[in-house]
This record gives structure tokens, C-alpha cells and sequence, in this order.
């Protein structure tokens, strides 16, 4: 899906754009596919390499619509998806409302806390700032509702970082 989607991409834009993280990554990526020659369990070790692979295709896929529309305009969209997506999943799962039997804490969570760098990330750009902060408040309630002690040490460093880092340009724009 993904390839696909950057395959329509570059037949639309005729271009893709590999920024310095982008580089830095497949280089990354690269290393963990060499480093497989080596492991005593190729099997267990090359369980990182799809969703590795899958992360340097989206992070692509970003840079190059980033470059092309502007960023604002990707993370609004992005952002709109997620809200559109976690609305979907409430009404299907009926998270945080009802447990259901095979709830999977981790996915739940990994998908709120994308929510909320880019809620994050939208209100740091410049704009509305309360539409975006509302968004991150309900998806960090929801990470916390899923009950993932990583998702939830994550969350709590990541915000600790951005607010040491960035809560009085914030305050001040």
C-alpha cells in the first residue's frame, strides 16, 4: 500500500524528495539488514526490517508532499485523518468506552500518540492553536486509557521534552 501510494506520487509530482533524516534512516535501515549476517536468530532479528522498511517509505512519502504543499497543509491533513480514523476505531471498538477480549494496548496507543506529536507539531507551526491542543489533550487521555506502560513512559518524555523545550516560543507567538 504504501509503495503504491508513493508510486502514484512520484507519477503525480514526478519527483520525490529525500531529506537529511530520510538518509540518515535508510542508512540505519540499510546497517539493520546487514546486521542480519551476523545474528544467531535471522528469524527474531529480521522482525524490525518491514516495519522499518514501512517507516522509511512514510517518512518519504511526508518529505516529499512537505516540499511540495507545504507543511502545514500535510500535517493538517494528516491530523484530519487521524481524527477521522480514531473516530472510526471508537465506533468499531468501542475503545475507551468497552475492553473488548483481543484489544491490542500497544496498537491503541501507538496510534493515539501519533495523534498527538501532530496535533503537537500542527499548533507549533503557527495557526489555531486551540483546535490542535484539544485534539492532543483527547488523544493523550486515550493513551493513557490504554494502559500501555511504554506508550504512556513515551508520552510522558515526549511532552516533558517539549514543553522544556519549546512551551514559551509557544506561549509567546
Amino acid at each position: 500500500m504504501l509503495l503504491g501510494t508513493l508510486a502514484f506520487q512520484v507519477l503525480l509530482l514526478n519527483r520525490i524528495c529525500f531529506s537529511r533524516e530520510a538518509k540518515i534512516y535508510g542508512l540505519l535501515f540499510l546497517y539493520a539488514v546487514v546486521s542480519i549476517t551476523w545474528t544467531p536468530d535471522p528469524g527474531i532479528a529480521s522482525n524490525s526490517l518491514f516495519p522499518m522498511f514501512n517507516f522509511l517509505i512514510l517518512l518519504v512519502i511526508y518529505d516529499s508532499l512537505a516540499t511540495n504543499f507545504g507543511l502545514r497543509t500535510v500535517l493538517l491533513g494528516s491530523l484530519s485523518g487521524f481524527v477521522v480514523g480514531a473516530i472510526l476505531c471508537t465506533v468499531i471498538l468501542k475503545f475507551p468506552l468497552e475492553l473488548p477480549n483481543d484489544f491490542s494496548y500497544n496498537a491503541i496507543a501507538t496510534m493515539y500518540l501519533f495523534g498527538l506529536f501532530l496535533s503537537l507539531a500542527l499548533a507549533q507551526i503557527g495557526g489555531s492553536k486551540i483546535t490542535p491542543l484539544s485534539v492532543a489533550f483527547l488523544a493523550a487521555a486515550h493513551v493513557v486509557a490504554s494502559s500501555s506502560i511504554k506508550a504512556n513512559l513515551g508520552m510522558t518524555l515526549g511532552l516533558l521534552t517539549w514543553f522544556f523545550y519549546s512551551f514559551r516560543d509557544f506561549v509567546h507567538q
